[in-house]
Order: C-alpha cells, then structure tokens, then sequence
C-alpha cells in the first residue's frame, strides 16, 4: 500500500527547497560579500537541492513486513512487528528492538491552519488507511 500526499500538496512540499535554493545560489554569486557567506550560499545550495527533491517524493509504503516513511530529511524502515500505533498528530508510535517507543513524525500528511479543504479530507484518509493498515496485523 502505498500513501501520497495530493499533487498540489507534493509541490508545496518542494516550494521551501527551492526558495532557499535561489537565496544560496544569489549569496554565492555576490561577489561583494562578506568571503564567510560563500560558503554559507554554497550549503543553502546544497540543502535546498536535497528538500525540493525529497519533499514531492514523501510517502508512506506498507508492505507485509515493513512500513517505510520516507519524510523530508530521511527515510525510516520500521518493521511491521514493532508498529504500536498511528497517533491523532499523524505520527507512527513503534518501540526498536530494546523495548523504547519510538514515534516517527509523518508531516506529509500534517494538518495546518489555511489548508485547502480537499487536502486536509485526504490527509485524514490517508492516515485513516495507515491505522486500518495497523489494526490488521492484530
């Protein structure tokens, strides 16, 4: 099973990558400033690169023994086993292999002020499919 964000929600994602990518590309060209903010331009660069790529491709895939959520900065393996829920925050409640809980923020589905209606309806539904998706396994 495999959970996405809508496509306008995927292009917001990428929206922050981009704009600090233009902020480093105009502070490393800048030729004027101060020699420290070069580097500074570079790594925002760099960083904004990195977000516009990963923020579109945020999902969440469930397979029979894994669920994989692959959010904004990394990617987390978490075996099905080890899920103990899917919170309200939309966050997925798991304890490692000692016995500590864990949770893992799923903020491609996050809910925020100002949202378009149909994407907040399918964020809902896609953390819905997840819980569903958990319950299973009981």
């Amino acid at each position: 099973m495999r959970l996405r964000p809508l496509p306008v929600t995927r292009v917001a994602n990428a929206t922050p990558g981009l704009v600090l990518t233009a902020v480093g590309v105009a502070l490393s060209l800048d030729v004027e400033l101060a020699p420290w903010r070069w580097p500074l331009g570079v790594a925002a660069v760099v960083l904004g690169c990195y977000l516009a790529v990963r923020g579109p491709r945020a999902e969440v895939v469930c397979d029979s023994s894994n669920v994989r959520v692959r959010s904004l900065l990394r990617t987390r393996v978490v075996a099905r086993a080890a899920v103990l829920e899917v919170s309200d925050w939309s966050a997925l409640r798991w304890s490692d292999s000692s016995g500590r809980r864990r949770w893992t923020p799923l903020v491609m589905f996050a809910i925020t002020p100002r949202m378009l209606r149909s994407a907040v309806h399918h964020h809902r539904e896609q953390v819905k499919r997840l819980r569903r998706w958990v319950h299973l396994r009981r």
